[in-house]
């Protein structure tokens, strides 16, 4: 079995790679933002978020299925956030979403963790 060291540093290099798919994820985003501004679509697509939900429940282990839908429910709204603050006319606005952003209180999902 392996030690706490050697795995955190596993999960250390999983978190390694996580990062660099995310920033390749966001400039997709960005280049999502641009065609939907030539195209005059809405940021939000909720069938295509309906969509991608149903392709990761069928790919993700049961017991983690809700886990892997509230991950890309994250990364769906920050994909939002970012293509709002990409296309406002309003410069204000990216600031108001990192405030937004550095704000997320996660006290319920703690209050469950430590509850016994």
């Amino acid at each position: 079995m392996k030690d706490l060291k050697t795995i955190r540093n596993e999960i250390d290099q999983i978190d390694q790679g996580l990062v660099k798919l995310f920033h390749q994820r966001m400039e997709l985003s960005k280049a999502v933002a641009k065609e939907k501004i030539n195209s005059g679509q809405k940021i939000e697509n909720k069938s295509r978020e309906d969509e991608i939900l149903e392709k990761v429940a069928i790919k993700s282990e049961e017991h983690l299925k809700p886990y892997s839908k509230a991950l890309y429910q994250v990364l769906f709204l920050l994909s939002k956030a970012y293509q709002v603050d990409l296309i406002s006319s309003d410069p204000s606005v990216g600031d108001k979403i990192e405030e937004a952003l550095d704000q997320l209180d996660f006290d319920e999902i703690k209050r469950l963790i430590n509850s016994d």
